[in-house]
């Protein structure tokens, strides 16, 4: 868990108890027909070979927005004046 505070500082600590899974950063890149560059993408994924048997298969949770999706709140909430 982490918690962030003003001028970029971030305390972090785990769980007692807990199992952390690691994760990595995956890049991509796709290429248009004449060879230029049509899109990079990145995700993250969790590293599974951390999990304990029985114990950490159903609580290992990630939030995934598209970010279509994130632009379309975003817009919605300034049309109607919303504090996001």
């Amino acid at each position: 868990m982490c918690t962030t505070h003003g001028d970029n500082e971030v305390d972090c600590y785990r769980l007692q108890g807990k199992n952390v899974v690691g994760l990595k950063w995956v890049y991509a890149v796709k290429w248009k027909e004449d060879g230029g560059v049509e899109k990079r993408k990145a995700r993250t994924v969790a590293k599974g070979f951390t999990h304990v048997i029985g114990e950490d298969y159903k609580e290992t949770y990630t939030l995934v927005a598209r970010l279509e999706s994130v632009c379309l709140v975003c817009a919605v909430a300034a049309v109607r004046n919303f504090r996001l």
